[in-house]
């Protein structure tokens, strides 16, 4: 990735010089007043910040933070204003987007190899009848690269499937895992941009935690029959990069995923939620280490994504207390006051009749656990000791209250921790049951992305 990139930016009309460093955007908008100099506003107006790299014809693309921003003057006789700009990811083109009948985004990665099966190989021949010599011969097994996926996105078509790049001399030979999206149909930079964002969610849910390393991402053009031309690269700047896992000796041998050969057949319907916005993945951890790791900010995370699954998965359920007598009494009551009462007093009484039969937290996780008992109960007694579905339930709930709530009475105990991993399970089995996944996919699921040994 580059460090650091100059060049010009087109804003209002007017060119201004930009430089990129370390994830920052620096704009310099010379002896021009501009309104977001002293942050007279909540947030910049752009999503994304265009630009020309200096000596070149380079294009780039800026997904920045709208909050993310600061100004400076770097001189007391107000003569020269800038402002600074957090880059989430920017987009690098080495020349425009030409039209092309397909255009493929490939992420390289050798971290991905276990997840797409792609193992490589190494045999110890005799490099003669004497035996006096040996070679190494390296392959790989190429079976998971005709487990091709496909799905629409934006009323194009994609194809996405997991390949080998090989690079190879006289001496050796290196293999690169690859995971290629092909788009068929002539897109634009904005479609573009778009597609690999959303990738990002794709692959994070993929291996169900937030900071993925992506490895390298390359953008080809196809020109000719199946002939393609690398015309530029997607990067997160080093800033995120300290985030994200590390390589190390031993993960590619690490499971945490769910794997492709179940991923590829259903990848269509989760594309489809990602651009609905109806994936929810803010409570997924940053880093596999933090799977089980239960905190006060991971608690109303966990509960909000339950609720999300919970409506979505079950949108007709009805509660308990509607056939609760107590509950009716109650409703009765509540009209009769709101028929005889001056309008501010009614009021109260709709807002509290609207809310009257919601269900609980509690009763939500008590039905959903239910509904999974059958696929999931051998999972958790392998996990705990003892497992009482009514009993987690009252934990999420109270430590969950207490919470959102500003209260300090919920310890993170092993209780807790117990309880919300439990929950993290179920979150899990319910978005992949809402996708259509089948039991036997979601307990092999289950197991492989929070790594049990049943």
């Amino acid at each position: 990735m580059a460090e650091s990139l100059f060049g010009v930016t087109t804003l209002n009309g007017k060119d201004y010089t930009f430089r990129l460093e370390k994830g920052i955007l620096y704009i310099n908008f010379g002896n021009d007043y501009h309104e977001y100099m002293f942050q007279n506003t909540s947030e910049l107006p752009w999503d994304y910040i265009d630009g020309v790299i200096d000596r070149t014809a380079k294009l780039v693309r800026f997904l920045i933070s709208k909050t993310g921003y600061g100004s400076s003057m770097k001189s007391s006789f107000f003569s020269s204003f800038s402002i600074s700009i957090l880059v989430k990811s920017y987009l690098l083109l080495k020349e425009p987007l030409l039209a092309g009948n397909k255009t493929r985004v490939i992420l390289s990665n050798n971290k991905f190899s276990k997840w797409l099966s792609l193992y490589q190989r190494f045999n110890l021949k005799p490099y003669n009848k004497d035996e006096d010599s040996w070679k190494v011969d390296s392959s790989v097994d190429l079976r998971t690269t005709k487990m091709v996926g496909n799905f629409s996105y934006k009323n194009k078509s994609v194809e996405v499937n997991p390949s080998v790049a090989c690079k190879s001399s006289i001496d050796y030979a290196n293999f690169t895992s690859e995971l290629c999206f092909t788009i068929i149909g002539i897109i634009d930079i904005n479609f573009l941009t778009d597609f690999i964002v959303d990738l990002k969610t794709l692959i994070s849910f993929a291996f169900y935690r937030q900071n993925v390393e992506f490895g390298d991402i390359r953008i080809c053009v196809e020109y000719g029959d199946n002939n393609y031309h690398d015309v530029g690269s997607f990067y997160i700047p080093g800033l995120f990069e300290k985030e994200m896992e590390k390589p190390e000796i031993n993960s590619v041998e690490d499971y945490g995923f769910i794997p492709w050969n179940i991923f590829y057949n259903r990848i269509g319907k989760i594309v489809e939620a990602i651009e609905q916005n109806e994936l929810y993945v803010y409570n997924l951890p940053e880093n596999k280490k933090y799977q089980k790791y239960i905190s006060i900010v991971s608690i109303p995370k966990d509960a909000s994504a339950f609720e999300f699954e919970f409506y979505r998965l079950y949108p007709d359920y009805v509660s308990v207390k509607k056939n609760n007598d107590t509950y009716k009494k109650y409703e009765e009551e509540i009209i009769k006051i709101r028929d005889t009462s001056e309008k501010e007093v009614a009021k109260i009484c709709k807002d509290q009749l609207a809310n009257l039969f919601n269900p609980s937290l509690k009763e939500r996780i008590d039905y959903a656990f239910n509904q999974f008992e059958y696929l999931l109960k051998d999972i958790y007694e392998k996990v705990f000791d003892t497992f009482d579905k009514k009993q987690i339930a009252k934990v999420i709930r109270d430590a969950r209250n207490d919470v959102d709530h500003g209260s300090l009475k919920t310890k993170i105990d092993v209780n807790v921790a117990n309880a919300y991993y439990c929950i993290r399970i179920l979150i899990l089995a319910m978005t992949l049951k809402r996708f259509g996944f089948s039991d036997e996919e979601i307990k092999k699921s289950i197991i492989m992305v929070f790594e049990i040994r049943i």
